[in-house]
């Protein structure tokens, strides 16, 4: 968590463990209206 750009990485090593909280709902993202660099962006739950 050092780093938070690295995130998605910590997400990704970690979904299994993640999963016995909930669903990991997740959607891929661009950074503007027109495209732009894409992305993927998690949704996971409180818990």
């Amino acid at each position: 968590m050092a780093d938070p750009r690295r995130i998605r990485q910590t997400i990704e090593a970690n979904r299994q463990e993640l999963e016995g909280f909930g669903v990991i709902t997740q959607r891929v993202i661009t950074t503007g209206s027109q495209g732009g660099r894409p992305g993927t962006a998690f949704y996971l739950n409180e818990e």
